[in-house]
């Protein structure tokens, strides 16, 4: 407002201030869901846009101002952070008001709201100040990151916030390691960073930030200024009984120039591979550009692994370096080196039982091994980014070359068996993306993926199993199951999107080419050292290609908080493969695909949000499922397919609303989901106590799965307690063909968790976690005889840490498990750990002591329900374990 229009104004209510009468009105202010909204500032206003009257509503929401009428015409308003304002004006005789306040979504970036230096809302970003959640007794960040409120880490590493698992990990906005975010989160020290912060509808592209509303959620973890200064070095060397550990880290934290650098060597239960694996999911937005999977077909063991912690059961002699480098050549351009090699010996041993409910009979074999793996895992990465608000180009090349040697002598059901499975496995692939921002709000974008991959496995068994199949009863003293797949991919895809007023368009078209080939041979070897190929129905020779050309059409819409996006994706499929030598017969498939899609997004304000949608994803089987010569994938299994080529519809509909406080560090989810697959095909089980035989044949079937759950986390202040808590439930059904009898199943399954921090005194920290699984299983074999089965598993953690005094903690840590199934007794396995840290206060580093598994717990059960029986699985553990460590910075 100019000065002369103010002294007007002035002049004006000076002229007319002896006629002026006094009033008051009053109302309420309330946001779109009828909720009152408190310390709205409410004003009354001159046409000029002069406030002459202030006050604020209360906590219900309600207001009472008064003001003096000098001028003919007035206006009230109310305005609130993150609200859009509104006005209305002053009519005469009219003493009462209502407001409805709309949340201000484009602008809440720029809102900065602080409650204290302990965590701070900006907008779509929380940011927690590690000084306030931090310990002495805590090392790297993630010991931290498992503190925060509305923060939880799974017993994998993976990452969630409110419930929804983080996309990435960035370290001073930089992302160096995509999914593998375990080696920053695992290394990097606490006192190297001064706050984490959640981004929330992380973007990472700056020229779509205008074009694509995300629901990721991803971390950014600031740097401290002192971090950046020099390189960070961490060593540590340890022994104990039997034991022995040691590590060197190199960090460097620039702005320019990031590295993390890593050695490492243990005998202590400690698996090196954890930090190496991809933590993030996959959506289903992006499966195109996504480098294809190893396909594993051959096994020397017939069971899942446990859910126990490695530390207390894996016996390894693990070596492992990973190098990783990130450094901004010029402003906006960036190259990433990552390398990392393993060298893995394991040995492992366990018992298994497994007890099938067929029809008219119940069959259980028992199998014991004892096994040693070498593996020899290198894997390198070359990327080169650019990101603009014009444009964004990465390009980024893959090299994996792993090798996997095992051998197992194995008891099963009275037989003997030596085994050794050999499997060298390659991939080299290249993923480019290119971007370019153009006039008139419209994006031209370019996606690239290439990729070669094989595998070549080789299975020995000694004498030779499954006589009674494979050799007419003759027996041989060694089997030889061979297999080997090569493969190419190559999508290409160029997608156009227009922007126009509240509407985004976009039109993708593409091609997608898949290439395969898969062999395999069988051979025993006899009493006289002769190698002898069996028959054709032991052989393959396969080659398999899918083309599709492909559109998508999309459209997103924002109308005042809502955002919708709607996809379609036309394609047309042609499939031709040729198995041979059981049969030479081509087949050509040809499908057309529509595929819809759409999704529904509300925020309301800072506080909930709401996201709904329904996905319509059609799949076709690839070259593993057509295969008809009989493979030997493991010394008691033998598959094979007898079907057409499988095709898979799932309809996905999902809702999930999240609301978060994080100044008063209130945070909780709830959602449901419900998948509905259907398949055209069915696996075929023959099942006797020594033998499972497995072949895909033709059978419509359908498989709903209904998931529903919720998540709590709360700090109490008062208490000074954080308690947190989640709830899941889960409802499958399908069919099971077992002996050549089709039995519906039906499989429901309820798990709780709680877990309370609370901080005792000063200087102690006291922890309890509770998790409770209740599974049910009933399968309808025939009339009047419906097997049910019941399974229930129970743990309890408590932790108690305790700073003695400035360089002296120590750490005490109970764990219990329990499981029972049906009318069996229970098995319980208890594990107390302790640990003692001192810190002298003229060294450079401190002396850990670790005391594992001190109950010296010999054994190890676990019990699991399936849809059409049970299993038991037990190992020994190790021993009483006491490492002496030293750690020191350099």
């Amino acid at each position: 407002m100019r000065i002369s229009t103010i002294i007007i104004v002035l002049l004006a209510s000076c002229c007319n201030w002896v006629n002026a009468q006094s009033h008051q009105v009053q109302g309420v202010v309330k946001d779109s869901l009828g909720r009152a909204i408190n310390d709205v500032f409410i004003s009354i206003n001159t046409i000029e846009n002069l406030g002459i009257a202030f006050t604020k509503t209360d906590s219900t929401g309600h207001f009472t101002i008064t003001y003096t009428d000098t001028f003919p015409t007035l206006y009230i308003n109310a305005r609130a952070l993150a609200y859009k304002s509104v006005q209305q004006k002053l009519i005469t005789n009219q003493n009462t008001y209502k407001f409805t306040l709309y949340p201000k979504i484009n602008e809440l970036p720029e809102v900065t709201v602080n409650s204290s230096s302990s965590i701070i809302q900006q907008g779509d970003t929380i940011k927690y100040n590690i000084k306030t959640f931090k310990q002495p007794a805590d090392k790297a960040i993630i010991d931290v990151i498992k503190r925060l409120p509305g923060i939880e880490v799974d017993e994998n590493g993976v990452i969630s916030f409110n419930g929804k698992a983080i996309k990435n990990v960035y370290v001073g906005g930089d992302n160096m390691v995509d999914s593998r975010y375990g080696l920053i989160t695992n290394n990097i020290p606490v006192d190297a960073i001064t706050q984490v912060q959640v981004l929330q509808h992380d973007q990472p592209i700056k020229a779509l930030k205008e074009f694509t509303h995300t629901q990721d959620v991803s971390l950014n973890l600031k740097i401290a200024d002192s971090a950046q200064l020099r390189s960070i070095n961490i060593a540590q060397l340890g022994g104990g009984n039997k034991l022995y550990y040691g590590s060197f880290t190199n960090l460097l934290l620039k702005k320019k120039v990031k590295a993390i650098n890593l050695l490492n060597a243990n005998h202590t239960g400690e698996n090196l591979q954890d930090e190496n694996k991809g933590l993030s999911i996959t959506s289903f937005e992006n499966l195109q550009n996504t480098t294809k999977p190893f396909d594993h077909y051959l096994s020397i063991a017939s069971h899942t692994p446990a859910h126990l912690e490695d530390k207390y059961y894996l016996q390894n002699d693990d070596k492992m370096g990973s190098f990783n480098l990130l450094f901004h050549s010029r402003k906006e351009l960036s190259t990433r080196l990552n390398f990392s090699t393993f060298q893995l010996k394991r040995r492992n041993e366990y018992n298994f039982m497994a007890q099938y409910q067929l029809p008219g009979n119940n069959i259980t074999y028992n199998e014991n091994q004892h096994s040693t793996t070498h593996s020899n895992i290198w894997q390198a990465a070359i990327q080169v980014e650019k990101n603009t608000k014009q444009g964004y180009l990465k390009s980024i090349t893959t090299a994996q070359m792993p090798l996997e040697k095992t051998t197992a002598l194995t008891h099963s059901n009275n037989n003997r068996y030596e085994q050794s499975l050999r499997a060298p496995l390659l991939s080299i692939s290249n993923q480019t993306k290119l971007i370019k921002l153009g006039k008139s709000k419209n994006l031209f974008q370019y996606n690239s993926m290439v990729q070669y991959y094989q595998t070549n496995e080789q299975l020995q068994i000694t004498p030779g199993p499954l006589t009674e199949i494979i050799n007419d009863t003759v027996n041989y003293i060694q089997l030889q199951q061979k297999l080997n797949t090569n493969n190419f991919y190559v999508n290409q895809s160029i997608n156009f999107q227009k922007q126009k007023g509240k509407i985004t368009y976009s039109f993708l078209s593409g091609i997608n080419f898949l290439h395969n080939t898969f062999s395999s041979t069988l051979e025993t070897l006899d009493s006289a050292n002769q190698l002898n190929k069996l028959g054709s129905n032991f052989q393959n020779d396969i080659s398999f290609n899918q083309l599709d050309i492909y559109t998508q059409l999309e459209a997103k819409f924002k109308i005042k908080e809502w955002q919708i996006q709607a996809h379609i994706s036309p394609t047309y499929q042609q499939i031709n493969y040729n198995v041979k030598p059981v049969s030479d017969n081509k087949k050509n498939k040809g499908y057309f695909i529509i595929s819809p899609s759409v999704s529904i997004d509300k925020d309301w304000g800072l506080h909930s949000s709401l996201h709904a949608s329904y996905l319509n994803q059609p799949s076709t089987g690839q070259i593993s499922d057509i295969y008809q010569g009989n493979i030997v994938s493991d010394y008691r299994s033998i598959s094979s397919n007898n079907a057409a080529l499988p095709r898979i519809i799932q309809n996905n509909f999902s809702i999930r609303y999240s609301y978060k406080q994080p100044l008063k560090l209130f945070f909780y989810n709830i959602f449901a989901s419900y998948v509905q697959t259907t398949k055209n095909t069915i696996n075929s089980y023959i099942i006797d106590s020594g033998i499972t035989k497995q072949i895909a044949i033709n059978y419509h079937n359908n498989s709903p799965l209904l998931t529903i759950g919720g998540g709590a986390s709360k700090y109490l202040f008062p208490l000074k307690t954080n308690i947190s808590g989640n709830i899941f439930y889960n409802r499958r059904s399908g069919y099971n063909f077992n002996n050549e009898q089709i039995t519906p199943f039906y499989m429901n399954s309820y798990t709780t968790k709680l877990m309370a921090n609370k901080k005792l005194f000063r200087s102690g920290i006291f922890l309890i976690k509770l998790v409770e699984n209740i599974f049910n299983s009933k399968q309808s074999i025939a009339p009047g005889n419906i097997p049910k089965t019941k399974f229930r598993t129970q743990s309890i953690v408590i932790n108690w840490q305790h700073n003695i005094s400035e360089n002296i903690q120590y750490q005490l840590s109970f764990t219990a498990y329990s499981a029972k199934q049906g009318s069996m007794p229970p098995s319980r396995s208890q594990f107390l750990n302790f640990s003692l840290q001192y810190n002298p206060f003229k060294w450079k580093g401190y002396i850990e002591l670790k005391c594992l598994n001190l109950l010296n717990e010999k054994k190890y059960e676990e019990q699991v329900l399936r849809s059409n029986g049970y299993s038991i699985l037990q190992m020994p553990l190790r021993e009483r374990a006491l490492l002496l460590k030293y750690t020191f910075n350099f």
